[in-house]
C-alpha cells in the first residue's frame, strides 16, 4: 500500500484507500505546533459524517487498519452521531489522554536532557489527576461554571491564585484533547477563574545589605583555584542580575548566549517551552554588588560559543540548586528578615523583579525581561507596585529618582546607581 506525501495542511482529506471504504471513511493529519502529524479519521455512519475520532498513530498503514477497525464497531454498536446530537465523552477519558501525551514528551526530554529535565512534567500531571478524581464520567461538553464553583467548594481553605493558575493549565490540557477528540467544539471550552483566590505569600527575597553581604562573603581569597566556587559565584551574580530562572534555563545557558555591547551586557534566553516558549534578550543590570562585565568576561575567555556557560572543565553542567543554599547559610543570608522564609537560588529571580521595579522600570518590561506574564508581576510584587505608587503620589519621591526611573525605562545599558533609602525590601 502506498504512503501518501505527509501533509502539512490539516484541511487536505484522503479517502481511505480501500474502494469498500472509499465512501465511508476520511483520513486527513493533525499537527500541534511542532509535534509530528497524528491520523484521524472521520465516518459515515447513518449517512452523517462524525466528528474527527483521533487514531493516535503518525504511520499510514497503521492509521489504514485502525480508521476501519473503529469504523466497525461504531457501525455494529450503533453509534451514529445526529446532525443535532453532539459526540460526548467523559473527563477521565480526555485527561487520560492528556497524561498519555505528557508522558510521552517527557520520556523524549528524559532521553535527550535527563529525568531532572523531564520533572517539569510532574506538577501538570498530578493536576490533571486530582481534576480527573472530581469530574471523572462526567462528559466534557456538559462541565458549567456551577461544576466548576462545586470543585472549588472541595478545597478545605480557598486555593491561592497561583494553585487556580496551576488548575487552569491542566483543565485546558484536558480540553484541548477534548477538543481534538471531536467531543466539544473549539471555543465552547470553560475555564477555571483565578479570581477570588487569597493572595499568593509574599516571596522571599534579598535587601541591598544582604546582597552586598553574599557578594562580599564570594571573594576572591575565597574563590582561590576552586573552578567550582568561581561558577557558583557567576551563576548567583547572573541570577541576581537578569532575572533568569534558576534551574534548567539557567543550566542551558550556552557562551555563545553572551552578548558584549559597548556600555552592556545582556543575555539571550531560549526557552524552549521552559514557560511560554519565545526568545528573548536579558539586559545584565549592573549593581553595587557585582562587577557583572568581568564576571562575564571570566566566564567566557576561551571557550566555544557552544559551550554550556556553567559546565566545568570537562564539559558537565553543575547543578548549584544546594550549593547556592549552603553558600547563603555559610554568609548568614539564609533567612529573609522581613517574611521569615528561607532563601533559595530562585529568591535571585525575586530579587531581580524587586529591584527592576524599584528602579521605576515599567511592569510589562520586566515581565518581558523575565519571560513571565504581567498578571504574575502584579501579583507576586503587588508590595513594591504599590509602595513605589504611594511614594509618587506622596511627594517623597525626589526628582533624581523619577529621573532614574525614566532612563532606566528607555536605557536599560545605562548604568545609575540604586537609592537604598528608597528599597522596599531593607527591614
Amino acid at each position: 500500500m502506498p504512503k501518501p506525501k505527509r501533509l502539512v495542511n490539516p484541511s487536505r482529506i484522503l479517502s481511505h484507500p480501500s474502494p469498500s471504504y472509499a465512501e465511508r471513511i476520511r483520513l486527513h493529519q493533525y499537527r500541534r505546533g511542532a509535534s509530528d502529524a497524528v491520523w484521524e479519521a472521520t465516518y459515515r455512519l447513518a449517512g452523517v459524517w462524525t466528528r474527527h475520532h483521533r487514531l493516535g498513530t503518525t504511520d499510514w498503514t497503521d492509521a489504514v487498519v485502525k480508521s476501519v477497525v473503529e469504523y466497525n464497531r461504531r457501525e455494529i454498536g450503533g453509534n451514529a452521531p445526529t446532525k443535532t446530537k453532539k459526540l460526548t465523552n467523559a473527563f477521565a477519558e480526555a485527561a487520560k489522554i492528556a497524561i498519555e501525551e505528557l508522558n510521552k514528551k517527557r520520556t523524549q526530554i528524559t532521553k535527550t536532557e535527563g529525568s531532572r529535565a523531564a520533572g517539569l512534567y510532574a506538577n501538570p500531571i498530578n493536576y490533571i489527576k486530582k481534576l480527573a478524581e472530581f469530574f471523572g464520567s462526567m462528559p466534557v461538553n456538559e462541565i458549567k461554571l456551577k461544576n466548576i464553583s462545586e470543585w472549588r467548594k472541595k478545597f478545605p481553605n480557598e486555593p491561592a491564585t497561583n494553585t487556580l493558575g496551576n488548575y487552569n493549565h491542566a483543565f485546558g490540557m484536558v480540553m484541548k484533547e477534548a477538543i481534538s477528540l471531536g467531543w466539544i467544539e473549539d471555543g465552547e471550552q470553560i475555564t477555571i477563574s483565578r479570581k477570588g483566590g487569597k493572595p499568593s505569600i509574599r516571596r522571599e527575597t534579598f535587601n541591598s545589605a544582604d546582597m552586598k553581604k553574599l557578594a562580599e562573603f564570594m571573594s576572591p581569597k575565597w574563590i582561590g583555584d576552586s573552578e567550582i566556587r568561581r561558577l557558583i559565584r557567576a551563576y548567583i551574580a547572573v541570577g541576581a542580575t537578569t532575572g533568569i530562572r534558576a534551574g534548567r534555563e539557567m543550566e542551558r545557558l550556552h557562551v555563545g548566549q553572551v552578548l558584549f555591547h559597548k556600555k552592556y551586557q545582556s543575555i539571550v534566553v531560549l526557552n524552549q517551552k521552559i514557560k511560554n516558549g519565545k526568545r528573548r534578550e536579558v539586559a545584565v543590570y549592573q549593581n553595587d554588588a557585582f562587577d557583572m562585565r568581568k564576571i562575564l568576561l571570566d566566564l567566557t575567555n576561551g571557550r566555544a560559543p557552544t559551550d554550556k556557560l556553567f559546565a566545568n572543565s570537562k564539559g558537565k553542567v553543575i547543578h548549584f540548586g544546594r550549593e547556592v543554599v549552603r553558600i547563603f547559610i555559610t554568609a548568614g543570608v539564609r533567612v529573609d528578615p522581613i517574611s521569615q522564609m528561607e532563601r533559595t537560588a530562585y529568591s535571585l529571580r525575586h530579587y531581580y523583579a524587586t529591584q527592576s521595579l524599584m528602579r521605576g522600570v515599567a511592569i510589562d518590561e520586566v515581565a518581558r525581561e523575565m519571560g513571565t506574564s504581567t498578571a504574575m508581576i502584579e501579583q507576586n510584587y503587588s508590595h513594591v507596585i504599590a509602595q513605589n505608587r504611594h511614594a509618587q503620589l506622596s511627594g517623597s519621591k525626589n526628582e533624581m529618582a523619577r529621573l532614574r526611573a525614566a532612563i532606566s525605562r528607555q536605557h536599560p545599558e545605562v548604568d545609575l546607581p540604586n537609592d537604598d533609602d528608597d528599597d522596599p525590601t531593607n527591614p
